[in-house]
């Protein structure tokens, strides 16, 4: 741009022939106005302008501008703007704090000690301060930006750094859609750098992918720059459910990185931890830092940081500046409705822009290490950023969250020694701390032992901020969970926090109340639990036991040692828990005085009942003897769905009962009874008395009987609302399809008649073929109210008892050919 610039400029000046200036002013006499006037042309003038005002005047200003570090630059705009006359002066212009306005075009960054990055240089300089020199510590990844501060202020090897060195490799870490794939491309970096070293380490590199399993000769020919790029190309394109889609432009080396992450990565998760920790032991080499900021966050449609330049570069996919498997830019129109930035028109009218995030954005190391928890981790929508917008803005940002290799270390906060009253006045006194350094200051703030004010917040860290995430292997922690009566508690959830809350995974004990975690370094709680536990903690609604312990570093890298002498490795941890369990109990009993509880003057006991307690989490159902009208028993602490069988029917005790550890619930069935009476009628009216009666229900198996009374008077006390069919056993005698309803707590009235029986047995035929199970209907031709309905058996059969009277039997057969009907006359005489 210089150049061509100067060029301009140059075509510009001899346009103007300045040389012709030169000659007039030598040759000519008479007073200096004279000489000028004969000799300065109008051109030359509006040259000397032009070229003073708008090229030399506009780059000197541009020289100035970009010679101002941009932490500063509002202030000496503000300077500038109070000495500009009024008219020069921009409306709406911040005249607190500043603005870009005269400056900000151009310019750099030179951090100050109060900022987020020099804050981290200085805590990342004192990590792995027992390691000597600073390249045998452990290497650092992120965006090439940052590779020779890391080195220079933050005292530790870089894979990538400003001279573009590695930025590849960088960018498909950023990019990563898991810790899997990201482990796997730390694993393919040390390979690379073996096999490229030679001698002894690459033999050692060999040796261990052989011992895992991995195709040697196939990663020779992905690690070695020498053999065809176009084949693997070709492979990573061809496949994108398996590589990840891929721009069409991939480049050998981005292909390469690909295809070596798929390739370690089909060992499988456990052993690609091993496989990394015995590459790490045969190179002498480890990446364990992985740093993420706020300049990469496409926090909206307006501020897309630089987000785009790790997806460019590590050849994902873009359309114009968006990285499109990652989030799309689209615009909103006066009526609220989205557009692809493609379909818009000229008779839109667009209010806005949005920015729409894509699953691998949520599933990237980026925001993984950057926000952590998503919508979708949690049972919502992926809308939103944690703590900022959508549905998720109420939920704060984990870096970390449920990473079984990867904890955060470091995370940016800020710190104002002013009072929260005048705080606003004082907006150059914040300064940039740690997470930690936060959590501490605030905690001397509410103490009352300073003033202050402490910002941790999501929105602080996304626009001004850093996350440092540092890689474990995981110790084995492992252990059993049983009641105190011995038995196991199966189906509890068992949760690995780490000191700030933050989980890093989540299993549930077997049949045998066992359970196998990983935890990482720092202070560690496993938590134990029951219930729904899709939640930012990863832990049910009941917590049977938090379990606090350290893990020091080396544990959490299975460095094999055994310092307590116990003649087990340090990072083997065993941690039993034996609960306390929880007393269920209660009665099943006729709620008589309706009142709800049971009294037993006025409320009866109801025998033969069993009581089921289920676990609403793990499905395991625990029985109690309730024969005798009352049930006590244990069960695990949890959520559980309560039940009674009860005469045969299931009958709801409680749904979702939470019962924490060492809890007694009293829990009640009050069964509100139901009568049903009414009178034993002759068909002329009169009544029937000693007659046995019987109430079956047809949703279970449970019966009544009773007998009439004088003046056929019949009563069935305490039962159950249900559907039933009433009978009698009385020899030659039947009630007609005597079925109805029956509603608890009432008072039901039915009077029956008691008919002489007729039996009916007619056998239903296809062309002389029984007709299995074929559909009839008995109606009684005066009255169609008076009608009996049923299948055949298998032999074609119809069996019914009827009262005298003419009938008509129908019946229905169909088969996969067709459907055939037929019907018939029954005469049924007193006698037949």
């Amino acid at each position: 741009f210089a150049i061509a610039a100067a060029w301009v400029f140059v075509i510009i000046v001899d346009a103007l022939d300045f040389n012709s200036v030169r000659k007039s002013v030598t040759g000519a006499s008479g007073s200096v106005f004279t000489i000028m006037r004969k000799s300065i042309k109008i051109r030359h003038i509006v040259g000397v302008l032009f070229l003073g005002f708008m090229i030399l005047l506009p780059n000197i200003w541009y020289s100035v501008d970009a010679g101002i570090p941009a932490e500063t630059k509002r202030d000496y705009d503000r300077d500038i703007y109070f000495s500009m006359p009024s008219f020069m002066r921009p409306g709406g212009y911040d005249e607190t704090n500043g603005s870009n306005w005269y400056l900000g075009a151009f310019g750099y960054s030179l951090p100050l000690p109060s900022y987020y990055y020099p804050a981290a240089w200085d805590w990342f300089a004192e990590q792995d301060s027992d390691v000597y020199p600073v390249e045998a510590k452990p290497a650092y990844v992120a965006w090439w930006d940052y590779g020779f501060e890391a080195v220079a202020e933050g005292e530790h090897p870089t894979v990538a750094d400003n001279f573009q060195n590695g930025y590849q490799f960088t960018g498909n870490v950023i990019m990563a859609q898991s810790e899997e794939d990201a482990i796997a491309l730390f694993a393919f970096r040390l390979v690379q750098g073996g096999i490229r070293v030679g001698g002894d380490i690459e033999t050692g590199v060999v040796s261990v992918m052989e011992d895992y399993g991995v195709d040697v000769e196939r990663m020779r020919e992905i690690v070695d720059v020498s053999t065809p790029e176009q084949p693997i190309i070709d492979e990573v394109l061809s496949d994108p459910d398996i590589y990840g889609p891929m721009s069409s432009d991939l480049t050998g080396t981005n292909a390469r990185i690909v295809a070596g992450r798929v390739e370690l990565a089909k060992v499988g998760m456990d052993s690609l931890v091993c496989l990394y920790d015995d590459l790490c032991a045969v190179t002498g080499w480890e990446i364990r830092y992985f740093n993420v900021d706020s300049r990469m966050f496409p926090i909206s449609a307006y501020e897309t940081g630089i987000f785009y330049a790790p997806a460019k570069l590590s050849d994902r996919r873009i359309d114009g500046s968006s990285p499109i498997d990652f989030y799309t830019i689209k615009a909103v129109d006066s009526n609220g409705i989205s557009h692809d930035l493609d379909e818009i028109t000229s008779d839109m009218s667009i209010a806005s822009y949005e920015i729409a995030y894509s699953d691998m954005f949520f599933d990237s190391m980026f925001y993984r290490a950057m926000c952590g928890v998503s919508g979708s981790d949690i049972g919502l929508t992926n809308e939103g950023l944690p703590g900022v917008s959508g549905v998720v803005q109420k939920v704060s940002p984990m870096p970390g969250w449920n990473m079984t290799h990867f904890k955060v270390v470091y995370r940016t906060a800020y710190f104002n020694p002013y009072a929260s009253d005048v705080v606003s006045l004082h907006p150059d006194a914040w300064r940039a701390v740690s997470f930690d350094e936060a959590i501490e200051l605030n905690s001397r703030i509410s103490a009352g032992e300073i003033t202050g004010v402490v910002d941790y917040s999501a929105s602080s860290l996304y626009q001004s901020g850093t996350v440092f995430l540092k890689y474990y292997h995981g110790a084995y922690v492992s252990g059993t969970v049983t009641t105190e009566e011995g038995y196991p508690a199966e189906g509890l959830w068992v949760t690995v926090q780490d000191e700030y809350g933050i989980p890093h995974q989540q299993v549930k004990t077997d049949v045998e109340g066992k359970y196998s975690v990983l935890a990482p370094f720092g202070n560690v709680t496993v938590i134990i639990s029951d219930g729904a536990a899709k939640n930012q903690g990863l832990t049910g609604n009941n917590v049977v036991t938090r379990i606090k312990f350290n893990v020091t570093d080396d544990q959490a890298m299975r460095v094999k040692q055994d310092l307590d002498g116990d003649g087990v490795l340090d990072y083997i941890i065993t941690k039993d828990y034996v609960m306390s369990s929880s007393r269920v109990y209660g009665d099943i009993f006729w709620d008589n005085d309706m009142e709800g509880n049971y009294t037993s003057d006025s409320d009866d006991l109801i025998a033969g009942a069993t009581v089921y307690a289920v676990d609403t989490t793990s499905g395991i159902t625990y029985e109690f003897d309730a024969s005798e009208g009352s049930y006590d028993g244990y069960v695990p602490p949890g959520q559980y769905d309560v039940f009674a069988l009860v005469m045969g029917t299931n009958l709801t005790i409680a749904s979702g009962e939470n019962v924490s550890a060492g809890a007694k619930p009293n829990l009640n069935l009050a069964i509100e009874p139901a009568t049903l009476r009414g009178f034993l009628l002759n068909p002329d009216n009169s009544p029937v008395a000693g007659v046995e009666l019987v109430l079956s229900d047809l949703l279970s198996e449970a019966e009544f009987s009773t007998t009439t009374e004088e003046g056929g008077v019949y009563v069935f006390e305490q039962i159950l609302s249900s559907k039933y069919v009433m009978t009698t056993t009385e020899e030659s005698k039947t009630l007609f399809d005597e079925r109805f309803s029956i509603n608890s707590a009432n008072s039901n009235q039915r009077n029956v008649t008691l008919w002489d029986r007729c039996t009916v047995s007619v056998r239903v035929t296809v062309d002389g073929s029984p007709a299995a199970y074929a559909a009839y209907v008995i109606s009684d031709d005066y009255d169609s109210g008076y009608s009996v309905s049923g299948i055949t058996d298998r032999y074609g059969w119809v069996e019914a008892e009827l009262p005298p009277g003419e009938y008509t039997l129908q019946a229905v057969y169909t088969t996969g050919s067709g459907s055939f009907a037929g019907q018939m006359s029954l005469d049924l005489s007193d006698e037949s």
